[in-house]
């Protein structure tokens, strides 16, 4: 999220899924006094009066629903909503906004609600943001829909049109095994396991999908791992005017708390077994800490200028990221820098690295048949530790991968492992080599590359090559290597890695060198790899 959170609008196209088994006994919303041309107040009780208890409620009759106030919904709820039938969210009689329109009922004492599905809804938003109308927002929950504590969610067929300027459409957090098929940040994510978000077409100012471990205090209403998941059969639709990414993937680290931190508006402390947050003003300004946070619930200020905020209280972690996803199908159709960010937030917002805490690794990202149909220079840029990278199957038309690290005490950065496999890369034939990666601060990035092809060089100088069936007119490492009189000579034009493996994969030369001309101690005939080049010895 950039600065302030932009949502606007999206476009979902999904096929109608049944509904209804024949012959299951429904309750009929309209029996209960919803229906359109009733007011909206009127309407909020009539359907939460259908809602109550759970079970099967169907909206049927076409027509536009004033709906106003939060409507609670209980755990074994399947409500369903038939063609042409539109919610149109309004502001009370006393103009106020409302907190959600719908909401789980256990949200609000952090208790689990199960098998919840929402069918068919037609939403317009009309560009209101949150307000109180109905419930008081909880913390870091800020979705017209918002599901936290939750597990086995379906939401199918959603389609908004006019989200406002700072909310999101669909928020889950704090879930178990949850399912979505066509949305909007669009969807927004936090502390879970077990996702699918399916057949979506988003076209939105900020982020389409957000994989949220961490972020700013009001957009997050707890923070951890964010698990297990797959973004399938997606498209980031083209628009004018955009900011963010196609899918922004945060991670954050944090630590016991102690007197004299320094401390800024949504940074994180472990204090008493819970997790606090500091609730302050987007201005930058730092806080010394002198009072340790010891409250069970609410907002309190000790004394010396913190709101500290209890955010969590049990299942306490003190690092979160994201891992173990899978991106399939996914077309990119709009022109961005970058299309899929795995970040820290680093601003006046919100840190999510605080210095000394303990460094958490993302990773196991398999992004498999990404089509690039826009302008885009980093299709994947990296800015916190990541472990696992496999780019397979897929077509890229100048777009690279970025590493890039921050200067923190206490962040560190481990090796990554980037697979590319039957991945095609499409070059300006008069510009010169596709450069695959920009890695300036000189990351350990180690990559394999199997079954791809190029209609120009490919530049993979800056990343050490481990295994590749190219060949060296086509892959370019900033190395030439060649073997004579048993040893193998290779010349670097930059300081670079070098490694030479045998043909079993093991390692024969390991070490960094100058620019210059390098030979081996002899060697046993036989193939050999020098940085992803096959020499014979």
């Amino acid at each position: 999220m950039d600065c302030v959170v932009q949502r606007l609008a999206f476009i979902l196209l999904v096929a109608i899924m049944p509904l209804i088994a024949i012959g299951q006994e429904v309750k009929d919303a309209a029996d209960y006094g919803f229906l359109p041309g009733n007011s909206a107040a009127d309407n909020r009780e009539a359907l939460q009066s259908a809602l109550n208890g759970g079970g099967k409620v169907i909206v049927d009759r076409q027509g536009t629903y004033d709906l106003t106030g939060t409507v609670f919904i209980d755990s074994g709820t399947h409500l369903t909503f038939a063609d042409g039938v539109v919610i149109n969210k309004c502001r009370d009689s006393a103009g106020e906004a409302p907190a959600y329109v719908f909401v789980n009922r256990g949200a609000f004492t952090r208790t689990y609600d199960h098998d919840i599905t929402i069918e068919g809804l037609n939403l317009k938003i009309n560009r209101i943001n949150q307000g109180h109308s109905g419930a008081q927002p909880i913390l870091g929950l800020q979705g017209s829909l918002s599901f936290f504590y939750v597990k086995n969610l379906t939401v199918r067929d959603f389609t908004t049109l006019d989200v406002g300027s700072a909310n999101f459409a669909l928020q889950v957090c704090t879930f178990e095994d949850i399912h979505i098929e066509g949305d909007k940040d669009g969807i927004h994510l936090g502390r879970g396991k077990g996702f699918v978000l399916r057949n979506c077409k988003m076209r939105t100012y900020d982020d389409p999908v957000a994989l949220n471990a961490h972020d700013y205090i009001i957009s997050n209403p707890e923070l951890g791992w964010l698990e297990d998941g797959v973004v399938e059969n997606c498209t980031d639709l083209a628009a004018s005017e955009t900011t963010g990414f196609f899918c922004r993937i945060l991670a954050g680290g944090w630590r016991e708390w102690a007197e004299g931190m320094e401390l800024q508006n949504s940074d994180a402390v472990l204090s008493e077994g819970r997790i606090y947050r500091v609730n302050g003003q987007a201005d930058g300004k730092r806080y010394v800490s002198r009072f340790r946070p010891v409250h069970e619930e609410g907002i309190k200020d000790y004394g010396d200028g913190i709101a500290w905020a209890m955010t969590q209280d049990g299942d306490i972690v003190d690092n979160c990221g994201v891992r173990d996803v899978t991106f399939k199908g996914v077309r990119l159709e709009k022109d961005r820098y970058n299309a899929i960010c795995i970040m820290f937030d680093d601003n006046e917002y919100s840190r999510g690295y605080y210095p000394l805490s303990t460094v958490p690794t993302q990773g196991k990202f398999v992004f498999d048949g990404l089509e690039q149909a826009a302008e885009i220079t980093d299709l994947i840029s990296c800015g916190t530790p990541v472990d696992t990278i496999v780019i397979s199957n897929s077509t890229l038309r100048g777009a690279r991968v970025t590493f890039d690290q921050k200067n923190i005490d206490g962040l560190t950065y481990p090796p990554v492992n980037v697979e590319l496999r039957n991945v095609e890369f499409v070059g300006d034939e008069g510009g010169g080599a596709y450069k695959v990666f920009y890695n300036p601060y000189g990351t350990d990035v180690r990559v394999r590359l199997l079954g791809c092809r190029s209609n120009v060089p490919l530049d993979l100088s800056g990343v050490e090559v481990v295994q590749s069936d190219l060949d060296e007119v086509t892959l370019r490492t900033g190395i030439r290597v060649c073997a004579a009189d048993g040893r193998i000579t290779f010349a670097v034009e930059s300081r670079c890695k070098v490694t030479v493996v045998d043909v079993a994969g093991r390692t024969v030369l390991s070490g960094e060198y100058n620019p210059g001309t390098h030979t081996t101690s002899d060697l046993h005939p036989g193939v050999y790899v020098v940085n992803g080049i096959k020499v014979i010895v």
